[in-house]
């Protein structure tokens, strides 16, 4: 795999084991089964994740690089607060990848 340049953004429980590209082998977004299938790792060759839940391991820890936003599944919780520090570790890992 790359070592910058795939990104993984999941939310949320469903049962997709899978991550659904938002930009050309870039970046994906994917359910919290995704982000716990070191195959679709591999298959799309991520090794950045912005995990946007409190509640649950980063299984890959050393094998990927995370970004945890602890933040809640609930209507009143403040999301935007933190799109400055998502869209940094986005970016960062999309320039140090040229």
């Amino acid at each position: 795999p790359k070592y910058l340049g795939h990104g993984l953004i999941f939310t949320g429980i469903n049962d997709q084991h899978v991550a659904s590209e938002i930009i050309d082998k870039f970046l994906y977004l994917g359910s919290v089964r995704a982000a716990q299938n070191w195959s679709e790792f591999e298959r799309l060759s991520i090794t950045h994740v912005v995990c946007m839940t409190s509640m649950h391991q980063l299984l890959f820890d050393g094998k990927v690089t995370y970004k945890r936003v602890k933040i809640e599944d609930y209507e009143t919780e403040n999301i935007g607060q933190h799109f400055e520090e998502v869209n940094q570790f986005i970016d960062d890992c999309k320039q140090k990848n040229g």
